[in-house]
């Protein structure tokens, strides 16, 4: 089954600058059940004087109008900003990773030894029926699981609620097991020790994702955290600069920073141009100052297969867009999900 999406565009060459204004168009796109992304065509929509105001007498005035425009809407974000969690330099964001952790199903974790267990992965190399494209970070690495979480405290552990959709209360408890430290593989097997992973005891507050998409679940043991408690931002604006930590597309965790908070979706929602795929979902959004926003519960489209391609590559966005594919990440402030917490 196919769905048709469009995407409204700006193309900002150069030369039309200087014609003090940049055409806008849209993008028609159709998406498969699969989530591969097709683009079927382009179709021109209008002309607008987005520099009617400003000078293009010389290059110069050109230049700094652009740089003024980009840097008050703060939308942009065309390079992959994620890197694996062992490259950052911030020890205070390096600490926070150690209570993220991989949401896996039961089913997908073998006995290796009399201490360690196997997760079952397959190398990132294909999305469905197609290929990932050779220019694509990360290629060969391990992905399994179903999503990101973070824990609240030792024994609170907090997850985007769609990630266990498939599951009733009694079958999370039962399928589901939270694996932390995973991070580092680059290829082959992924074996963890035991006291990596836990089962969960009971769920304290499980909201679907109409009403706020997040589960609280209490872990059977606590989990040797160290440092400060989790701290919760106590101002959430728009600009804040912000990173997340998880396992995009069930890859080793990665951080992704170079973000902003650019709008709010909602009462409940903020929206932001973080690096963020599937996998994600559940994974801890932080600002500058290492305090809790929420977490990642939706956003654009991943990978899409481009015209005459025969590979899937990553959906890159040059500026955010109301709607589509283009339209953000979305995070579920805590102050929706904090109330619930004994």
């Amino acid at each position: 089954m196919y769905k048709e999406i469009r995407i409204r565009e700006k193309h900002s060459l150069l030369s039309e600058w200087f014609r003090t204004g940049a055409y806008l168009s849209d993008s028609v796109y159709t998406v498969s059940d699969s989530g591969i992304v097709f683009r079927l065509a382009r179709e021109k929509a209008y002309q607008t004087s987005y520099l009617q105001n400003v000078k293009t007498d010389t290059l110069l005035n050109v230049l700094k109008s652009l740089i003024k425009i980009r840097k008050k809407s703060q939308i942009i974000y065309d390079q992959d900003n994620r890197r694996e969690i062992s490259e950052e330099t911030n020890p205070e964001r390096a600490s926070q990773s150690q209570r993220v952790a991989l949401i896996v199903e039961a089913i997908n974790i073998t006995s290796f030894s009399q201490s360690q267990s196997k997760i079952a992965t397959k190398p990132f190399k294909a999305v469905g029926p197609y290929p990932i494209c050779n220019t694509e970070a990360y290629l060969g690495q391990p992905t399994g699981g179903i999503g990101s979480g973070v824990s609240l405290s030792s024994t609170l552990f907090l997850t985007a609620a769609h990630c266990l959709k498939k599951l009733n209360d009694r079958q999370v408890l039962d399928r589901i097991r939270i694996v932390f430290g995973y991070w580092g593989f680059r290829t082959g097997d992924v074996i963890v020790n035991n006291s990596q992973i836990y089962r969960i005891k009971s769920i304290v507050k499980r909201i679907d994702r109409d009403s706020g998409d997040y589960a609280v679940l209490r872990l059977e043991r606590e989990v040797p955290l160290t440092g400060p408690d989790l701290a919760y931002a106590s101002n959430i604006s728009p600009n804040d600069s912000v990173y997340a930590i998880g396992h995009p597309l069930g890859l080793p965790m990665k951080i992704t920073d170079k973000a902003i908070l650019f709008q709010a979706a909602s009462s409940r929602l903020v929206k932001s141009n973080l690096d963020a795929f599937a996998g994600n979902s559940g994974s801890p959004v932080f600002n500058q100052r290492n305090e809790l926003v929420g977490i990642l519960i939706r956003g654009g489209i991943d990978m899409l297969v481009r015209p005459g391609s025969v590979c899937a590559e990553s959906k890159v966005c040059t500026m955010i867009t109301s709607d589509g594919p283009c339209s953000g990440e979305d995070i579920l402030s805590h102050s929706v999900f904090k109330p619930q917490i004994p």
